[in-house]
């Protein structure tokens, strides 16, 4: 007699199931993990700043409008003093973290510095748009756009959780072989 069985093994279709009954702490662990790896390097872009100027040595102010310079001296450096002292406090309000709600994972960036858009812009989307607050002497004054970073990283994030979450799945369906076989019998 001769005899050919065809064995299937359904564990990863099972290992599959386990890992999408859970994937709430997959996503919420997967973010995290991205998160710590591109955390540094962005704030360490978006607490870069530009040497300090001597004015009117380096060059003079290029106000952006005549009633923003009568603002500032009229105000004492927008409370500041005049001549104004660099605080960092905007470098130093950047935050960036991590929320987990269910299935999904939000990294977030943020300045909580009022006064931070007038210095590096807004963090629209479209840098043209960001750029629209960036007063015009902290432009030529090296101040960087920060929706740059922010949108650099952003993608970089993006493309590292999407590898993550496919190695994930690969490695939970992949505990077991998953393939079908053949055995031939000779008796």
């Amino acid at each position: 007699m001769i005899r050919n069985t065809l064995t299937t093994n359904v564990a990863p279709l099972n290992n599959a199931i386990v890992f999408l009954d859970n994937i709430d702490k997959e996503i919420a662990a997967i973010g995290d993990a991205v998160l710590q790896e591109i955390k540094p390097e962005l704030l360490d872009e978006l607490r870069d700043k530009p040497p300090k100027r001597s004015y009117p040595g380096d060059y003079p102010i290029e106000w952006t409008s005549d009633k923003q310079r009568r603002a500032f001296f009229a105000s004492d450096g927008f409370g500041g003093g005049i001549p104004t002292t660099r605080t960092d406090s905007i470098i130093n309000s950047w935050e960036v973290f991590g929320k987990s709600d269910g299935a999904n994972y939000s990294i977030v960036t943020q300045n909580t510095n009022p006064a931070s858009r007038f210095v590096v812009g807004s963090l629209a989307k479209d840098v043209t748009r960001a750029a629209r607050f960036q007063q015009k002497f902290h432009a030529i004054t090296g101040w960087k756009l920060a929706t740059i970073a922010v949108q650099e990283w952003t993608g970089i994030a993006q493309q590292l959780f999407a590898e993550q979450v496919q190695l994930r799945f690969r490695n939970a369906i992949s505990k077991s072989t998953g393939r079908a076989f053949t055995s031939p019998r000779n008796r």
